[in-house]
């Protein structure tokens, strides 16, 4: 006699052969022999009714709450994001107010231990440098968005001849101010932010950026240089680019000289090169500085 292969499993194959127990078989058994239907008491209209009507209650309060919840939740976050974002802008003014006032410190103590040609040469640095105030004649160009301007999120205007949509995008700022540098400024600054050799002027989103701090419209770019320089502005490669912002894109571009311009000294400046005279007393000589200072466009 061969013996089955799962025969060590009897307990297994029985459970799967027979899952109801042997009693209740019996009992069903017994009703249909007695013409009795089975009990399907859970297939009752009634108790149907009731698990439809307590599924849709369960149903219409989730979603409720739901709609309730998440208005909640997204102001408090929002709430909250702006929240550390006037905590952080104050700090970083806060900050700026410091630096501004240990430069003025450092400024002042220059000056002390200086005299003659020394302190001459050291104001004419400064302000080239950007780390001291500059006030004086100058222009001021004022750039805007024409009135009905829409762009959709994540376009970048103006990337081909074809497009003229009428947005001011950062290599228009770049543009002016290089312009404003080539014709002699002695200073530049955009909404109040001093430009130097390092400072950058990026597009960050649809936002612009100058060294990091973005702008809000209109755009304000303010120069020191004299009535010649300021001439030859107008007149050249600058005054004909905002002739074509102004005409091709609808921009609102212009520009005015203004009798006497104060611009502040620039916020974040690095000692790069530094040199101790071998003899007191005795400086070193430098080649004189250039009054150009082109301005950095980032490609980020």
């Amino acid at each position: 006699m061969t013996r089955r292969v799962d025969e060590s499993m009897t307990l297994l194959n029985e459970m799967l052969e027979r899952p109801l127990d042997p009693s209740y078989a019996a009992a069903a058994q017994r009703r249909r022999s007695e013409g009795r239907q089975p009990d399907r008491t859970w297939t009752s209209p009634w108790v149907l009714a009731v698990l439809v009507l307590t599924g849709l209650l369960l149903g219409v309060s989730v979603v409720n709450i739901g709609a309730l919840a998440r208005p909640a939740e997204r102001a408090a976050s929002r709430a909250e994001l702006i929240s550390r974002i006037s905590d952080g802008e104050a700090q970083v003014a806060a900050r700026s107010a410091q630096i501004t006032r240990l430069q003025s410190d450092v400024q002042q103590l220059q000056s002390s231990t200086m005299g003659g040609a020394e302190a001459d040469r050291l104001r004419d640095l400064s302000a080239v440098a950007g780390s001291t105030a500059v006030s004086g004649p100058g222009l001021r160009i004022t750039l805007d968005d024409q009135g009905d301007t829409d762009v959709a999120p994540g376009s970048q205007p103006r990337e081909n001849g074809a497009d003229d949509t009428g947005r001011v995008v950062a290599r228009d700022v770049v543009y002016l101010t290089n312009a404003l540098w080539q014709a002699g400024a002695e200073a530049v600054a955009v909404n109040g932010h001093r430009l130097t050799s390092g400072t950058a002027i990026r597009a960050a989103g649809q936002a612009i950026t100058v060294g990091f701090r973005p702008l809000s419209r209109p755009y304000v770019i303010e120069a020191v240089l004299g009535p010649q320089s300021s001439t030859q502005f107008t007149t050249g490669a600058g005054g004909q680019y905002l002739a074509e912002l102004r005409n091709s894109y609808q921009l609102r571009a212009a520009s005015r000289p203004v009798n006497d311009l104060s611009l502040p000294a620039g916020e974040v400046l690095t000692l790069r090169q530094a040199h101790v005279p071998s003899t007191p007393g005795v400086t070193p000589p430098a080649a004189s500085p250039s009054m150009s200072n082109p301005t950095r466009e980032s490609s980020q």
